[in-house]
Protein backbone atom coordinates (compact mmCIF):
# COMPACT_ATOMS: atom_id res chain seq x y z
CA UNK A 1 0.00 0.00 0.00
CA UNK A 2 1.47 2.73 -1.00
CA UNK A 3 1.17 6.34 1.17
CA UNK A 4 1.35 10.31 -0.10
CA UNK A 5 2.39 11.62 3.13
CA UNK A 6 2.94 11.22 6.62
CA UNK A 7 -0.50 12.39 7.90
CA UNK A 8 -1.79 9.42 5.63
CA UNK A 9 0.59 7.15 7.60
CA UNK A 10 -0.30 8.59 10.71
CA UNK A 11 -4.37 7.43 9.93
CA UNK A 12 -4.22 4.26 8.50
CA UNK A 13 -2.17 3.24 11.78
CA UNK A 14 -4.78 5.07 14.17
CA UNK A 15 -7.20 2.99 12.05
CA UNK A 16 -5.84 -0.37 12.09
CA UNK A 17 -4.75 -0.21 15.84
CA UNK A 18 -7.57 0.88 17.50
CA UNK A 19 -6.94 -1.07 20.62
CA UNK A 20 -3.28 -0.22 20.81
CA UNK A 21 -4.15 3.69 21.21
CA UNK A 22 -7.26 3.27 22.91
CA UNK A 23 -5.26 1.47 25.81
CA UNK A 24 -2.30 3.50 25.47
CA UNK A 25 -4.24 7.07 26.04
CA UNK A 26 -6.35 5.59 29.16
CA UNK A 27 -3.01 4.16 30.88
CA UNK A 28 -1.77 7.89 30.12
CA UNK A 29 -4.63 9.17 31.86
CA UNK A 30 -4.76 6.39 34.57
CA UNK A 31 -0.66 8.00 35.68
CA UNK A 32 -2.70 11.62 36.34
CA UNK A 33 -4.73 9.47 39.09
CA UNK A 34 -2.24 7.22 40.35
CA UNK A 35 1.69 7.74 39.60
CA UNK A 36 3.40 4.73 38.64
CA UNK A 37 6.21 3.67 41.12
CA UNK A 38 8.81 1.22 41.31
CA UNK A 39 6.05 -0.87 43.94
CA UNK A 40 4.19 -1.46 40.42
CA UNK A 41 6.78 -4.11 39.02
CA UNK A 42 6.19 -6.37 42.24
CA UNK A 43 2.61 -6.87 40.93
CA UNK A 44 3.46 -8.31 37.57
CA UNK A 45 3.76 -12.01 37.42
CA UNK A 46 6.98 -12.68 34.81
CA UNK A 47 6.10 -16.41 34.76
CA UNK A 48 2.74 -16.57 33.39
CA UNK A 49 3.92 -13.23 31.14
CA UNK A 50 6.63 -15.90 29.84
CA UNK A 51 4.00 -18.70 29.46
CA UNK A 52 1.45 -16.62 27.79
CA UNK A 53 3.97 -15.54 25.14
CA UNK A 54 5.14 -19.04 25.06
CA UNK A 55 1.78 -20.09 24.24
CA UNK A 56 1.19 -17.54 21.43
CA UNK A 57 4.79 -18.68 20.42
CA UNK A 58 3.75 -21.85 19.59
CA UNK A 59 0.27 -21.33 18.19
CA UNK A 60 1.95 -18.57 15.46
CA UNK A 61 4.79 -21.45 15.16
CA UNK A 62 1.46 -24.15 14.49
CA UNK A 63 -0.36 -21.80 12.26
CA UNK A 64 2.44 -20.82 9.83
CA UNK A 65 3.45 -24.42 9.71
CA UNK A 66 -0.38 -24.93 8.36
CA UNK A 67 -1.10 -27.24 11.10
CA UNK A 68 -4.29 -25.41 12.47
CA UNK A 69 -6.68 -25.62 9.36
CA UNK A 70 -6.66 -29.23 9.11
CA UNK A 71 -7.00 -29.57 13.14
CA UNK A 72 -10.25 -27.53 12.83
CA UNK A 73 -11.76 -29.02 10.09
CA UNK A 74 -10.99 -32.70 12.37
CA UNK A 75 -12.65 -31.24 15.01
CA UNK A 76 -15.58 -29.30 13.12
CA UNK A 77 -16.09 -32.52 11.92
CA UNK A 78 -16.47 -34.15 15.32
CA UNK A 79 -19.37 -32.15 16.26
CA UNK A 80 -22.75 -31.18 14.87
CA UNK A 81 -22.38 -27.75 17.03
CA UNK A 82 -19.33 -25.39 17.57
CA UNK A 83 -20.36 -25.13 21.47
CA UNK A 84 -20.03 -29.22 21.68
CA UNK A 85 -16.50 -29.34 20.77
CA UNK A 86 -14.24 -31.27 22.69
CA UNK A 87 -11.88 -29.81 25.00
Amino acid sequence: MKYTSVGTKILHFFKHETVLIVSFLLAVVSAFFVPPSAAYLDLIDFGTLALLFSLMAVVAGIQNAGWSAPTVNWRSRLSSCAFSLPL
